[in-house]
């Protein structure tokens, strides 16, 4: 867990608190591989340089299948996703605006619908602003799932993007990912 900044317009402190660090390890087996663990990158998708605009309607940024398991009970969905309005044309900043305006992301999968949601409003800012909305949910697994996805939505103007490098356009990516597990608590993944 990290924050940084936000509060009106004062730097703040990056806090790290200590805890556990988990590790899935898939079996290397050729018939186990990418079944119990997936993951994937908007840089991927859409690659390093092209840009994803955000709408003020929940679209689907990007989609991971599932393969099918017989002896998995439970999966974890994962996502977090970067939303940052293009330089030099910030609704609001240090010295003028409120920050009063909400990036939102939704986890779901093909079987339930939305499975998690985050929204929050970016951090008052001088320059380019930028908001990491980080999602997990862990539930029932079921052969139904066979697709997970994550959705963004966004509130205010100008555009707020995800993807692309370059000295006028923003960085920062969308992730997604799952991991299968058995009815063990200490279940490894494999």
């Amino acid at each position: 867990m990290a924050q940084q900044g936000g509060t009106t317009c004062i730097d703040g402190a990056v806090i790290a608190v200590s805890g556990a660090l988990d590790v899935w390890v898939e079996d290397p087996a050729p018939e186990c591989a990418g079944r119990d663990i997936g993951f994937k990158s908007s840089t991927d998708a859409y690659r390093a340089n092209d840009i994803y605009f955000w709408t003020n309607s929940m679209t689907k940024l990007q989609e991971l299948a599932v393969p099918g398991s017989s002896d998995r009970s439970q999966i974890l969905i994962v996502g977090a996703v970067e939303g940052t309005p293009i330089a030099g044309e910030t609704p609001y900043s240090c010295t003028r605006g409120t920050p009063n305006y909400n990036l939102a992301a939704q986890l779901r999968t093909n079987d339930r619908d939305v499975v998690a949601t985050a929204k929050s409003a970016i951090p008052p800012f001088s320059g380019m602003g930028h908001l990491i909305l980080s999602l997990s949910a862990k539930i029932p697994y079921r052969p139904e799932t066979t697709s997970i996805s994550i959705w963004v939505r966004s509130d205010i103007e100008p555009p707020v993007t995800t993807n692309g490098c370059g000295s006028t356009v923003p960085c920062g990516d969308g992730k997604l990912g799952f991991v299968k597990m058995g009815d063990d608590p200490e279940s490894t993944g494999r």
